[in-house]
């Protein structure tokens, strides 16, 4: 199976292939220029492949949440593609592919949702080298955010640079440190597209939406 994975959720815009289970991939960090690069992107890789469009078989996307400019964008290729080429597409959670990104076991992944919030999930990967949710993805002030058991945990996302004292100090006893520059790589979201679709949980062109999860929109 080949897989055209994008994620345009956070700063890194990033663009992957994985053919016949050879990963290409390439991700660059842009705060606003997500739609000047992620076209031109895909292109570059396809020719690194010696690919092109016609042999994809799926789609994986990151779905948010995140960043409501840089969501739609990714949301707007997922389904141009997805309508093009008539082919499935796997929507994954940004949260969970900054986990899966990471070589961390256990992850309090937080995005900085503005307004004094997070975008929170807690991830383990199990032996399978997946990254698997405990409980629910949620938007929570930092010092909201659910305790867990436990210890080393590690700290990923924006969410540990613009919440560092409040996180740190709600997690001290949990956490063995932080990377706030872990992103969702589209690498990872290939990885996780490929057991979400084994277990069908695959949408068609027109189902292909984007995940807020806050109900207020933050256009940023």
């Amino acid at each position: 199976m080949n897989i055209l994975a994008l994620d345009t959720t956070t700063e890194m815009c990033s663009v992957a292939l994985m053919i016949k289970r050879v990963v290409y991939e390439n991700s660059i960090i842009t705060s606003q220029g997500h739609s000047d690069h992620i076209l031109n992107m895909i292109d570059l890789l396809l020719v690194e492949a010696e690919t092109s469009l016609s042999t994809i078989d799926l789609l994986a996307f990151g779905k948010g949440p995140g960043s409501f400019t840089g969501l739609r964008i990714g949301i707007g290729i997922a389904q141009g593609i997805a309508f093009a080429q008539d082919i499935p597409a796997i929507p994954i959670s940004s949260l969970a592919a900054i986990a899966q990104s990471h070589e961390s076991r256990k992850s309090l992944v937080a995005i900085d949702a503005r307004m004094g919030e997070v975008y929170w999930g807690v991830y383990e990967k199990k032996d399978s080298g997946l990254a698997v949710l405990r409980g629910n993805e949620l938007v929570c002030s930092p010092q909201k955010a659910p305790c867990v058991q436990g210890s080393d945990w590690l700290g990923l996302g924006s969410g540990w640079k613009s919440y560092k004292d409040q996180l740190a100090t709600r997690f001290n006893k949990s956490v063995i440190g932080w990377n706030s520059e872990c992103y969702p790589r589209a690498s990872a979201i290939a990885t996780l597209g490929v057991n979400a679709f084994i277990h069908g949980k695959s949408v068609i062109a027109e189902e292909i939406l984007p995940t807020y999860i806050r109900n207020q929109v933050v256009k940023n």
